[in-house]
């Protein structure tokens, strides 16, 4: 409500109380005269308009506010969903990033593991390969001891 209405409405406020406070001169002087009766009765009916008008400005006040209130409604609620928005597109963001990295580890993972299988294939080769060596030498230092053996034996013999 602008300061205007209200300062109308407190003009006819004071003016309807100064109104009924004036003695009643009608009482004292018999009836009243014609024109007192229109200029009262004319006097009644600008104070019922100028109080139909406060009550209308009040309703537009109200009204007014009320639309306001509604703008601001929706102003926050647009500012909520565009933060809503964003926070929702850098959590997809995000999102796509941690699947995106999830990925590069599998590959990762999945390249060590056949690094893995292939360094266990390739050392269970070698020490097959170990192991027959080994059994190879122990052939050899046998028949080597064996030749040992005889060349000693026919040394003997020869001495």
């Amino acid at each position: 409500m602008d300061i205007e209405d209200d300062t109308t409405v407190f003009a006819t406020l004071k003016s309807f109380k100064s109104f009924i406070s004036l003695p009643d001169t009608s009482r004292n002087q018999g009836e009243p005269s014609p024109v007192q009766s229109d200029v009262l009765q004319k006097q009644y009916l600008q104070r019922l308009e100028l109080l139909e008008a406060a009550e209308k400005v009040q309703s537009k006040t109200q009204l007014i506010q009320m639309d306001q209130e509604k703008r601001q409604m929706e102003i926050s609620h647009k500012r909520a969903r565009i933060e809503l928005e964003k926070n929702a597109t850098l959590s997809a963001r995000d999102f796509e990033r941690e699947v995106d990295r999830n990925q590069d580890l599998l590959g990762r993972i999945r390249r060590l593991e056949e690094r893995e299988a292939e360094s266990s294939q390739s050392l269970s080769e070698k020490a097959e390969a170990n192991r027959a060596l080994r059994r190879t030498l122990e052939s050899l230092n046998r028949r080597v001891e064996e030749r040992d053996g005889w060349l000693n034996t026919s040394n003997q013999v020869h001495l």
